[in-house]
């Protein structure tokens, strides 16, 4: 059957095979996104529900950012010297 056919005619064929197949590829392609668009939204991500679930900590004054900071010293929790440069930065920030 194709043993008759010339070169020019076997180009042509497999020119339309492969129009045919760009026409499916296509339509497959418009119909997998048509999908995705109309799939429903996944669940927010837990970066955006943290921000709900846990509030911000309150605003501390500079007199209890002090006090916290005296208690720290008393306890030994920080040196003298910890305790000045800490005083100063906070004293600073007013």
């Amino acid at each position: 059957m194709l043993g008759n056919l010339s070169g020019w005619h076997l180009m042509i064929i497999v020119a339309v095979m492969l129009v045919i197949i760009a026409v499916i590829a296509a339509v497959v392609v418009a119909i997998l996104v048509s999908r995705r668009r109309s799939a429903p939204m996944p669940p927010p991500t837990p970066s955006g529900t943290a921000a709900r679930q846990h509030p911000a900590p309150p605003v501390r004054t500079t007199e209890q950012r002090l006090a916290e900071l005296d208690e720290l010293r008393q306890r030994g929790v920080v040196s003298d010297v910890e305790y000045a440069q800490k005083r100063e930065q906070i004293l600073r920030e007013l």
